[in-house]
């Protein structure tokens, strides 16, 4: 079966999502949130798990992927993060949390594109004027654009959320969405699922 997958992966050539961290399941969620109603998922949008594929696959993924994406959510395994980031094209985008510092890192280890996000001076996409009433408000400074945002509380920290938020941003415009459209994705009933 897995060779028929290949086959279909290879034809299709999907653009791919690869997301690692002890908090992958929040981003993907995010991301999932912001870009299931723009792409067809698993067919030109793949969103892969590592530990279900293994860290040998993941090479044939972004080998053959349109565009690959990687993201650190958070620190995670330092050493499968620079493995992966050093084997990424130049077309590919490593989006990774800026706030962790042996993250920050392994940029040094790619020639792909990078895009960061978190709470600290430097990240490209940084969280501010978060606060917390039902929901959790926060705006995102990506390019001096500033644009608000609104979750709808589900978790006990809220920290975590905001950072799943950002990651879905740094995904979203990676893949050609802008900023008010991706608040707009997160606001909706489906930002339950974060």
């Amino acid at each position: 079966m897995d060779f028929i997958n290949d086959l279909v992966f290879l034809f299709n050539k999907p653009k791919v999502i690869i997301i690692v961290g002890k908090e992958k399941e929040a981003a993907k969620k995010a991301i999932t949130a912001v870009l299931e109603s723009r792409f067809k998922m698993g067919k030109n949008l793949a969103i892969v798990d590592i530990e279900k594929t293994g860290l040998g696959k993941i090479s044939f993924f972004v080998k053959n992927s349109s565009l690959p994406i990687f993201v650190a959510a958070d620190g995670g395994e330092i050493s499968e993060i620079k493995k992966i980031a050093k084997n990424l094209p130049a077309k590919a985008a490593f989006i990774f949390n800026f706030d962790e510092e042996a993250v920050r890192m392994a940029k040094n280890e790619t020639q792909a594109r990078s895009l960061t996000f978190g709470f600290q001076e430097g990240a490209d996409f940084k969280a501010g004027d978060e606060s917390v009433n039902g929901g959790i408000n926060f705006k995102i400074n990506y390019n001096g654009s500033i644009v608000p945002f609104w979750l709808t509380k589900s978790q006990k920290d809220d920290k975590k959320e905001i950072y799943a938020a950002l990651a879905a941003a740094a995904c979203g415009t990676a893949l050609g969405l802008n900023l008010v459209e991706i608040s707009q994705s997160l606001s909706s009933p489906l930002s339950a699922k974060i």
